[in-house]
């Protein structure tokens, strides 16, 4: 898995300080994960605990290493623990075809998705484009997004 599974996002840079709002590669492991978690329970729990969490690979153990963890802290706070989920599978950002909801955002944003340009991002720049996409907020982040990919 690449590295930038453990960082912020250029577009994600007011999180910076404390993560305050769940970045994209902490989402990317509760989907992988299959776990719904509110923003609330993400910000009962201490900036260095999240930077923490975010430092955890994603791999089959650093994902059981993430859930225990995240298990244990929001236990510690008295919050109930992530709601189970269908597990979002890494096919929906596949490299194979782009997701209808990316091709409609761009076409909303006027951004040209060149051909190839989608099966040469890095997986989880996929996955972020696509959750974006999706997101009744994410238009301005969407757009930011492409810029950074280097798409359209």
């Amino acid at each position: 898995m690449d590295g930038e599974v453990g960082r912020l996002f250029g577009f994600e840079a007011e999180y910076r300080e404390d993560l305050h709002f769940i970045p994209m590669a902490i989402r990317y492991r509760l989907d992988l994960a299959g776990w719904k978690f509110s923003l609330e329970s993400w910000q009962r729990i201490s900036a260095a605990d999240r930077f923490g969490l975010l430092a955890t690979p994603v791999t089959p153990e650093g994902l059981r290493a993430f859930g225990a963890e995240l298990h244990r802290l929001l236990a510690g706070l008295g919050v109930p623990p992530p709601a189970p989920a269908p597990p979002s599978l890494p096919a929906a950002w596949g490299p194979d075809e782009v997701p209808e909801a990316v091709r409609s955002a761009c076409g909303l944003a006027g951004i040209v998705l060149p051909e190839g340009r989608w099966s040469a991002l890095a997986e989880i720049r996929r996955y972020a484009l696509l959750k974006l996409s999706r997101s009744r907020h994410g238009g301005g982040k969407f757009k930011a997004a492409c810029e950074e990919f280097g798409v359209g």
